[in-house]
């Protein structure tokens, strides 16, 4: 077994941040044990957190999670799935009663995640994409459940 630890960072820095277009900041971090053998399949129990700092503008969140994740190397089916429980919080000092200024409410979610390749024969292979984000908001009317799949069959003469 083995310590994973990733971070990264994202900035956005406008000429001119306004309406939708403004400044921010994400950090995110991931920690935790990974184990088996890199050349077969392994396994990995992380701690997620993520915040993002948008200066005066609502949509300034903290979000903390667990994951859980398998990845595999094999020669004929090769790919990773992860499935991933967490919290947002947004932050709740706005102080405004404009109307058109965006709220967002907290809410708990599920991410689930499945990327990987087949190679069903010397010449043909199929490249599979799946996601699902389920979120629960303390705000029933916010709640949101996103998904999509992708398949994608691959001839190479």
């Amino acid at each position: 077994a083995e310590v994973l630890l990733r971070g990264s960072s994202e900035v956005w820095d406008y000429d001119q941040a306004t309406g939708a277009w403004y400044d921010s900041w994400l950090l995110a971090g991931q920690a935790g044990p990974r184990w088996g053998d890199p050349l077969r399949a392994r396994f990995a129990f992380l701690m997620t957190a993520e915040r993002l700092d948008a200066g005066d503008e609502p949509e300034s969140y903290w979000q903390g999670g667990l994951r859980f994740g398998a990845e595999s190397m094999a020669r004929r089916l090769s790919g990773s799935a992860s499935v991933e429980v967490g919290y947002r919080w947004y932050r709740d000092d706005l102080g405004t009663t404009d109307e058109f200024v965006l709220s967002y409410s907290d809410y708990a979610y599920l991410a689930f995640w499945v990327v990987g390749n087949w190679a069903i024969s010397e010449h043909f292979s199929a490249d599979v994409t799946l996601n699902f984000e389920p979120e629960s908001h303390t705000e029933r009317d916010d709640n949101v459940t996103l998904g999509f799949a992708s398949l994608r069959l691959v001839w190479r003469p």
